[in-house]
């Protein structure tokens, strides 16, 4: 259940994470929720435990590892490994009988620019470096930071591009896979525009809670997929994080 999941979790974690978080090891949870676009699927939960490392120069832990390779005042350069699970891995969805994606690795560059009080623009550039599928993804996220009483809040806005290959490796069915009633089918490039609310607030000076609902609007050529009966997802999260 959770890897099915573990994709949406995932990016909801890392838009939830502070700006500027403590350097030294960190544990946590994060219980989540998902609706899924595919056929057969329903919403679900998991819960996640969270692990890693923080230093000025990296950050290794279960969502990856990052590198700072440059930084001033207001932007920030960095370069990332990180696992990407697939909802279709191990799917017990009659609809998706046949159809299974393996986890892989992404490596890529990632910059931050706050161009205004509480505005950051985010831009990140992702490739597949495992060999399952060897698509590219392209995220441009616009976030404003504000403070609800004595909770802070980030408001964004973005946009996913995927390449062909990554958008069929998850949207797509192969002549192999394909049945009655399933016929091959491959998207093509795809963009995806979403929006969302995240909050992070500092219960002491070594724990965080924080949370996060994101709603994501799927390419027509996503929703034209056999295997795809959503035009739209909603996720949501809760975290706790405890710095050492």
């Amino acid at each position: 259940m959770v890897a099915r999941f573990i994709a949406r979790l995932l990016a909801l974690f890392l838009i939830a994470l502070p700006a500027q978080a403590q350097d030294g090891m960190y544990v946590g949870a994060f219980v989540g929720a998902a609706a899924s676009p595919y056929a057969g699927e329903a919403t679900s939960t998991a819960i996640r435990p969270t692990l890693g490392v923080r230093t000025e120069a990296f950050d290794i832990g279960t969502n990856g590892a990052t590198a700072h390779i440059a930084q001033s005042e207001r932007a920030a350069l960095d370069i990332f490994l990180r696992p990407r699970f697939f909802a279709l891995t191990h799917s017990d969805s009659p609809e998706l009988a046949g159809i299974d994606r393996d986890v892989t690795l992404d490596a890529g560059l990632s910059y931050a620019l706050d161009f205004a009080q509480g505005t950051r623009l985010n831009l990140s550039v992702a490739h597949e470096i495992t060999g399952e599928h060897q698509g590219q993804e392209a995220d441009l996220r616009l976030t404003q930071r504000f403070a609800l009483g004595a909770i802070p809040l980030g408001v964004y806005a973005g946009a996913m591009w995927r390449s062909q290959d990554l958008s069929r490796y998850l949207y797509g069915v192969t002549g192999a896979e394909a049945l009655i009633g399933r016929p091959a089918f491959d998207p093509g490039a795809t963009t995806s525009p979403y929006i969302g609310v995240n909050a992070s607030l500092p219960v002491s000076p070594r724990v965080r809670v924080f949370g996060t609902v994101q709603a994501d609007f799927l390419d027509p050529a996503i929703t034209d997929s056999p295997i795809v009966t959503e035009d739209a997802t909603l996720s949501l999260g809760v975290g706790i994080q405890f710095s050492f």
